[in-house]
């Protein structure tokens, strides 16, 4: 009755069956006009509004399996250079971090994650081991959820942040933390299949680097975010 084109019967009852209708509704206003009654525009059809949402999920999918190598990528930067200088278990000693505020932050998260006893190495050490008192470094970067990851890095000194930033990458530290956080953000928008396409993010944007300033000038959009993995996932060799 709105002048949408019912291309394939068989398809749009599998996709209102599948996908459902209030999901699809959003796309839907792309083809729309933008004043009641909401009429869709000439020769609007309904595949073409579940092209647009597979689209979407296609850049959801990729960017996820970005973010996924990234976040890996950081566990192992916080891992290993500081257990080499500092021992396995250095991030208990609270000169490692900004301030004490910080660190019992930190701490609050990890004793959390730690309580959960999440896998069979987490379970083992705690059988195994009465001291100290939490497992290394390796086994609680492990349990740590991407946004409490980013969170550590940021708590850090600055001198231990930058020695994580040079592990892999070549950006200043000020910005790791930026895009870290953008990045978490981004990657639970992605695993509650929220909307990316056409659809501002107004948390966490990422600051911008010099060099590609024109490409971080719409802060608050997918793009200047892609930026920031495709930035990212170059130096991971």
């Amino acid at each position: 009755n709105k002048g949408l084109i019912i291309d394939n019967r068989g398809d749009a009852e599998s996709a209102l069956k599948t996908i459902g209708y209030y999901r699809l509704l959003i796309y839907m206003r792309h083809f729309q006009s933008n004043t009641a009654p909401r009429n869709f525009l000439p020769r609007s059809k309904f595949s073409s509004i579940v092209a647009l949402y597979n689209f979407d999920r296609e850049i959801r999918l990729l960017t996820l399996n970005a973010i996924e190598k990234l976040e890996v990528a950081l566990r192992t930067a916080i891992i290993n250079p500081l257990a080499e200088l500092h021992t396995p278990h250095w991030y208990l000693d609270a000169t490692h971090f900004d301030d004490d505020i910080k660190f019992h932050g930190v701490m609050g998260k990890i004793i959390q994650g730690a309580g959960v006893r999440k896998g069979l190495a987490l379970t083992h050490y705690f059988d195994k081991y009465h001291a100290p008192v939490l497992p290394p470094i390796w086994l609680v970067c492990e349990k740590l959820t991407f946004g409490a990851l980013s969170r550590f890095f940021e708590a850090l000194r600055i001198d231990r942040r930058k020695i994580v930033a040079r592990y892999i990458w070549s950006y200043p530290e000020h910005l790791l933390v930026s895009w870290f956080h953008a990045l978490a953000h981004l990657r639970n928008i992605c695993a509650h299949q929220d909307r990316l396409w056409n659809n501002p993010i107004t948390a966490f944007s990422p600051e911008a680097h010099k060099t590609y300033s024109g490409d971080f000038s719409a802060p608050t959009s997918f793009y200047s975010r892609a930026v920031v993995i495709q930035l990212l996932m170059r130096e991971l060799g």
